[in-house]
């Protein structure tokens, strides 16, 4: 059981967008440094991975807000049925970057 206590929530449009502008910044700095940015192939996501956590970082350095846990969706396989917008594969990720957000673990009895 997790609790998410203060979440980067990529499903809320302003924390994406402050995501486009750290993108900005580190393909500026990658380019000045001569350097290509890693590529997200297939389901590893090195450039999100990269945008993330520097967008962390950044946030912890010049605001001090740390972030507990980071929610994001992934949209991924074919429609589920001809003209859906859901997706076969889609699915929900949390990171937990607070060990104080994991309130419990248990086994679940599908029995």
């Amino acid at each position: 059981m997790i609790q998410l206590g203060r979440c980067l929530d990529l499903t809320d449009i302003d924390n994406t967008a402050l995501l486009s502008e750290t993108f900005e910044t580190m393909r500026i700095l990658y380019e000045h440094q001569g350097k290509p940015l890693p590529q997200n192939k297939g389901k590893r996501r090195d450039l999100d991975c990269l945008i993330i956590n520097e967008f962390l970082a950044t946030a912890q350095k010049n605001a001090g807000v740390e972030y507990q846990t980071v929610r994001c969706p992934f949209l991924e396989g074919a429609p589920v049925f001809p003209g859906s917008g859901i997706l076969r594969e889609s699915h929900l990720q949390v990171s937990v970057r607070d060990r104080r957000c994991i309130l419990g673990v248990f086994r679940p009895n599908f029995s």
